[in-house]
């Protein structure tokens, strides 16, 4: 496996910028990132950690690792699990990761075949949502309300989802 890229810390600065463009322009309040100086020292740590650790190996370990302790990890006061899915799908860009589209009638029977615990009623779809962006969403609130299953489990199932879900490019 080639040597995977992380986001540096200018990187993460200018994911700040983006999630609050893209907020700002459709009306939503936008989480402080910057001003959160524990939350951002953590975030940095968090992708330290991923990247020096032997546990966590493949795209996929590091990936779903990303995803869910920045999303659990509640580092900031707002935009946890927003920022949980951006960080994941930019580390999957920069490392040359793509999507493998569906419809979301699959990556609806895919999120109750992995978590067939959590309640349906709670997923969601916004007519303006692509397939993905519906997966996502729908993940990142699952991960942030799960309570009974624990982390490596955790792990595992959404590395599954994205093993399914992205695809490296050749």
């Amino acid at each position: 496996m080639s040597r995977l890229k992380y986001p540096k810390e200018k990187d993460l600065l200018r994911y700040f910028e983006l999630i609050s463009e893209y907020l700002n322009f459709n009306n939503e309040p936008t989480p402080e990132y910057k001003e959160e100086y524990r939350g951002f020292n953590d975030l940095k740590s968090l992708i330290i950690r991923s990247q020096n650790s032997n546990y966590y190996k493949t795209f996929y370990n590091k990936a779903s690792f990303l995803f869910i302790n920045i999303n659990k990890g509640h580092y900031f006061s707002n935009g946890n699990k927003r920022l949980s899915i951006f960080i994941s799908l930019m580390f999957a860009f920069i490392n040359k990761y793509s999507f493998n589209y569906k419809d979301k009638k699959y990556f609806k029977e895919l999120l109750i075949k992995i978590f067939p615990e959590y309640d349906l009623n709670y997923i969601v779809d916004f007519e303006e949502f692509n397939s993905i962006e519906f997966l996502f969403y729908n993940l990142a609130i699952i991960i942030a309300s799960e309570s009974k299953i624990n982390i490596d489990e955790l792990k595992i199932r959404v590395e599954k989802i994205f093993k399914i879900v992205l695809v490296k490019n050749t």
